[in-house]
């Protein structure tokens, strides 16, 4: 009687950026004849037929596996309460770039307070000149950019980490912001950053990122203002892989929500060891279609990520580097669209 084998890809495999993880058992016997399926010694008779046990197995073995992959790729959501949700995260990782409070979305505002108690905990250096600085923090060592906003109706402490061309100057387009007499020399510093962080190495704004997350859970805890509070990460690019490095490396991993990011290589995923499986579940990103920044993840040797990435048609004619720069504007187009009132293609719950 012959007998298939569906063989799973060897481990150095690259897993594919465009089509979601699928992952099969190492081994399963398929039998021409359900009839004469082997069954295993000691197998306790359940009443399910031959294919039905089969293919319990293999989704058995699918959720064992996929829990073990670092990143795995979903659907992007579709219910009301997430697209708001989404919408309002997106607002957050946009903030580090213009600064303007007016344009949070409602409850949220910068907290200058705990930002100057963390400048100093971290002894962080921005020297003069920052444009808005109500509630940022520049390490002018690092060219970290984060901005620390505060919820008082949700209790909610956020850590807004900025990408390449956040820094003192603010300004609405990459363009602006990487401008001579801008943010042009601390661009190019954490340019290096990125190029280290794509080759394995751990750059010192990433560090910098997971101790300043550090240092507020520990200050959360001690101080009696801030019980109760929960901290989360947003980021944006090189924003959004300090974010999702900071919550690997925290004594306590936060959730992450990261726009258009910079993917971890896998060395920094394997620092978090045995805890890649909790943190995996706290990290989602969210991508136009079509931006390069996170298509790099596969493509770049050893550059596979963590967490549950979700993908997204963004606005008709946009050029790649606005798809990229201006993440916020997509993602509040797509959200828009789907909140619409239900029609054909808007399966808002």
């Amino acid at each position: 009687m012959a007998t298939s084998r569906i063989h799973s890809p060897p481990p150095s495999m690259p897993v594919s950026t465009d089509e979601t993880v699928e992952a099969a058992p190492a081994e399963i016997a398929l039998t021409q004849d359900p009839a004469h399926a082997p069954r295993r010694r000691g197998a306790v008779r359940t009443g399910m037929t031959s294919q039905a046990a089969r293919d319990a197995e293999a989704a058995r073995a699918k959720t064992v596996r996929t829990a073990n992959i670092p990143y795995e790729r979903r659907d992007m959501p579709t219910d009301r309460e997430a697209l708001v949700q989404l919408r309002s995260n997106a607002q957050l990782a946009s903030f580090p770039y213009h600064r303007d409070a007016d344009r949070l979305p409602p409850g949220w505002q910068p907290d200058e307070t705990l930002a100057g108690t963390m400048r100093s905990v971290l002894a962080c250096r921005s020297g003069t000149g920052v444009q808005s600085p109500d509630g940022t923090i520049i390490d002018a060592e690092s060219a970290l950019t984060a901005v620390l906003l505060r919820n008082k109706e949700t209790r909610e402490l956020v850590v807004s980490l900025g990408g390449t061309s956040a820094g003192k100057h603010t300004g609405e387009t990459l363009a602006q912001r990487f401008a001579p007499g801008a943010n042009f020399v601390s661009s190019l510093k954490q340019w290096g950053a990125n190029f280290k962080a794509a080759g394995g190495g751990v750059p010192q704004s990433y560090a910098r990122a997971a101790a300043l997350l550090r240092t507020l859970q520990s200050h959360a805890k001690a101080d009696p203002s801030l019980k109760g509070y929960r901290i989360r990460l947003v980021g944006h690019s090189k924003g959004a892989g300090e974010a999702m490095y900071a919550s690997l490396n925290a004594a306590t991993p936060v959730r992450v929500t990261a726009f258009c990011p910079a993917h971890l290589h896998d060395s920094l995923v394997k620092s978090a060891k045995d805890r890649i499986a909790e943190t995996k579940e706290l990290i989602e990103s969210f991508s136009p279609q079509g931006d390069i920044v996170p298509a790099l993840r596969g493509w770049v040797p050893s550059m596979h990520g963590i967490g549950i990435g979700h993908h997204f048609a963004g606005i008709q004619g946009r050029n790649p580097v606005d798809l990229h720069d201006q993440f916020h504007e997509h993602v509040q187009a797509y959200c828009d669209g789907m909140l619409k009132p239900q029609q054909p293609g808007n399966p808002v719950v």
